[in-house]
């Protein structure tokens, strides 16, 4: 947990990229929408994707194809990129949710 808390963000930095289609993650996927609102969607790159959104790089090549097939590793990827790109209030709840996981 110590990693994702306070690691995670430098070992994989990230600056949101141009506008992409693809598949929602960080504070735009459907369990963080819930509980806070964005003004701009994030998403991982996919050419079958139905939203658009500022690029966020996944952390390997065949991830979107994962998290289709398994919801709960999507949220927890999601929650780990909420660490790398949100704000504060988000990163703690991020943290937090983590937390509860493991």
């Amino acid at each position: 947990m110590e990693f994702f808390e306070h690691a995670v963000k430098y070992v994989f930095p990230q600056q949101p990229g141009s506008m992409v289609r693809g598949i929602l993650t960080a504070q735009s996927h459907p369990y963080m929408k819930k509980k806070f609102i964005s003004e701009m969607n994030y998403a991982w790159p996919d050419n079958t994707g139905k939203v658009m959104g500022l690029m966020i790089e996944p952390f390997y090549a065949k991830q979107v194809q994962a998290v289709i097939e398994d919801q709960e590793f999507y949220k927890l990827l999601a929650l780990v990129d909420v660490i790398r790109v949100g704000k504060v209030r988000e990163i703690i709840y991020a943290i937090n949710e983590l937390k509860k996981l493991f």
